[in-house]
């Protein structure tokens, strides 16, 4: 495995820019989107409790669904951008999206709507590999790490703005409206996508088609993944459980401590984003997971509005450096035929922590809780940790910086 950290710009020469045109509006498409995706974030679980008077553990299976669909079709999405093109993934996905959510108001029934979770799972797995690999085609060699980052703002923002559209719609008139809603930015994303450049420049040729599909998942990602796996799984827990914790501790509404969560990495991300490169996949992803860590265990240990808010501070820190730490590692000297391979491959890991810990946290709420539902991500995350730096032949872990 090659070395994470970046190869400087040359002494006395401006830095590439990162921001396009192009890339702009690919952060656009991908903002629009992730608002959708978001805003339904705080009102499923109390949506589910009211409608069908649900249990913990199906509420995190109904929401684990999401991911199971995005597992199962994420490498395969992977494969088609690198051959078919990238921006055929954002439009077909975002399509898809958009119906499902159309549809979520129709539901009868717990499994009626673990069904719908599903296929917008399937759609949100060519959405995402479309736009991730898009930004990492445009970004200069030498300043991925910030070019990542800046990406991230997409999906920070729909995190930080995206719960509380939700939730304030929920409130003032009901599910339906949010679901439409979210149909409706959905579309938008994909028309969007429609005038999006192709960024694909050079696709294989017919007599590597068979050697493209074969492996499917791309192997060099899988110990990156296992890392990034065990990170994400506190944040399936957060975002699942806090909109039902936050009534315990004696607070109305969970959209601003997911706004403080979202709009702190959003800030973090925009700030910081020329020093990732700098700092470089090894300190990156060991600041992450560390902080991760300590965020969560500060929510599990004072259990009030402060401790909440503390973690959830610290928590934020973490996955400010996450996605962009690792990914800069998967990212690393990886030709541009198989971006789309490797970035389906490594986004299906944050489907499977969604699909695995989600249930997982609904099972540790019944059973103890939802304060220990924090307590099961810190660990985790230390879990990951010890991948990072114990496993031999880690990415990143050789860096000597």
């Amino acid at each position: 495995m090659t070395d994470t950290e970046p190869v400087a710009a040359p002494e006395g020469t401006r830095p590439p820019r990162v921001f396009t045109i192009q890339f702009s509006a690919t952060i656009v498409a991908g903002l629009v989107y992730f608002l959708a995706l978001n805003a339904l974030i705080p009102v499923l679980s109390p949506y589910m409790k009211a409608r069908f008077d649900a249990h913990n553990f199906e509420i995190g299976i109904t929401i684990g669904a999401f991911a199971l669909g995005a597992i199962l079709l994420r490498p395969i999405a992977g494969r088609i951008g690198d051959i078919a093109g990238r921006r055929i993934l954002v439009v077909a996905g975002a399509f898809i999206v958009a119906a499902s959510f159309a549809c979520y108001g129709l539901a009868n029934s717990v499994a009626t709507l673990t069904a719908l979770r599903f296929l917008t799972g399937l759609g949100e797995s060519g959405v995402y590999v479309g736009i991730a690999t898009m930004a990492a085609d445009q970004a200069p060699p030498t300043r991925r790490g910030a070019a990542m980052s800046y990406f991230s703002i997409a999906v920070y923002m729909g995190l930080a703005f995206g719960p509380a559209l939700g939730e304030s719609i929920y409130h003032r008139w009901g599910a339906d409206p949010v679901w439409f809603v979210a149909a409706g930015l959905a579309a938008t994303a994909a028309v969007i996508g429609i005038f999006l450049p192709e960024t694909l420049t050079k696709g294989p040729k017919p007599s590597d088609l068979k050697r493209k599909w074969e492996p499917l998942l791309h192997r060099r990602t899988l110990k990156p993944g296992i890392v990034f796996f065990l990170g994400l799984i506190g944040l399936s827990g957060f975002t699942a459980f806090v909109p039902l914790y936050v009534g315990e501790i004696g607070l109305s509404d969970a959209a601003p401590v997911l706004f403080v969560y979202g709009f702190l990495i959003l800030i973090i991300r925009v700030i910081g984003a020329r020093y990732f490169d700098r700092i470089g996949g090894k300190r990156g992803t060991t600041i992450a997971l560390s902080a991760a860590a300590a965020g969560l265990a500060t929510m599990f240990f004072i259990e009030n509005p402060f401790g909440l808010y503390l973690g959830t501070v610290v928590f934020a820190i973490g996955g400010a450096f996450l996605y962009t730490s690792v990914f800069m590692i998967v990212l690393d000297g990886l030709d541009e035929a198989e971006r789309g391979s490797a970035v389906g491959t490594f986004s299906s890991f944050f489907d499977l922590a969604l699909g695995v810990g989600a249930p997982l946290a609904g099972l540790v709420a019944g059973l103890f809780g939802y304060g220990a539902v924090f307590a099961f991500g810190a660990l985790a995350s230390l879990a990951g940790l010890a991948v990072f730096y114990i496993h031999p032949s880690m990415p990143g872990v050789r860096s000597t910086s």
